[in-house]
């Protein structure tokens, strides 16, 4: 999976715990731990072990009452909560032909604006030119040249950066959007399917400020994926493409 890394595992006695360091306390805003309890099967005999995630209750100005959460039921609280920003695959389809048909009306304009770009540009070289050779034929000071080429100096700066920027920052832009609709994608079925570790990074790529408070958690989702909440989205998003589609310059 392409979730960056975030931190540094988290660890108690040597044991991996999925979701330790991630989420606080809604309470008392102390960590949440995690530990693991041994136990005889009296049916079988065997020795089974169970993880449990709690507050460590260590607060000094309150008693932190938080129960503890096995860790399927914490399991079971997370994919919850991240299924209120998923999408379907045909949702997915859907959205990113929208923010191609955004593409490449965005780039229309961009080609509108480019030639008068180069044409400045090509003037402001031509008048550093012809500076350069008065300056050369003592036509003209130092002062007066350095007074002079600022201005288009300027000018080849600013076109040039226009004409290498405009197209880039709308390929990244492009880019980012289809990044974050695969990224939602079923993810709610992605975090049971994953392992412990990817079920970590897909909550840290999700966002962040994670709380747990009575059985319930809470987080700031990163932008734009906070704009995916269920409770955000109109009714009528999934409109047909070619309706939004904004007409070409």
């Amino acid at each position: 999976m392409g979730w960056a890394k975030q931190r540094k595992n988290y660890s108690t006695k040597g044991a991996f715990y999925a979701y330790k360091g991630v989420p606080r306390c809604g309470t008392c805003d102390m960590n949440i731990t995690a530990y693991t309890k041994a136990k005889i099967l009296a049916t079988t005999g065997e020795l089974a072990s169970y993880t449990f995630y709690t507050c460590t209750k260590k607060s000094k100005v309150m008693k932190c009452k938080e129960p503890q959460l096995a860790e399927h039921e914490l399991t079971g609280v997370i994919k919850d909560e991240m299924s209120n920003y998923e999408i379907t695959e045909a949702d997915g389809e859907i959205c990113k032909l929208l923010v191609h048909n955004v593409y490449d009306d965005y780039m229309k304009s961009q080609d509108r604006y480019s030639d008068v770009w180069k044409h400045d540009l090509r003037q402001a070289k031509k008048a550093l030119d012809v500076l350069d050779d008065k300056l050369e034929h003592g036509v003209i000071t130092d002062d007066r040249y350095q007074l002079r080429a600022a201005k288009h100096q300027t000018s080849v700066v600013r076109t040039t950066k226009l004409l290498n920027g405009s197209s880039q920052d709308a390929d990244r832009w492009l880019e980012l959007c289809n990044e974050t609709f695969s990224s939602v994608t079923n993810i709610g079925e992605v975090f049971e399917l994953a392992n412990d570790e990817e079920r970590r990074q897909l909550m840290l790529y999700l966002g962040t400020n994670w709380t747990l408070s009575n059985k319930k958690l809470a987080l700031t989702a990163r932008e734009p994926l906070n704009y995916l909440h269920k409770s955000t989205r109109k009714s009528d998003w999934r409109a047909r493409p070619d309706s939004n589609r904004r007409s070409s310059p």
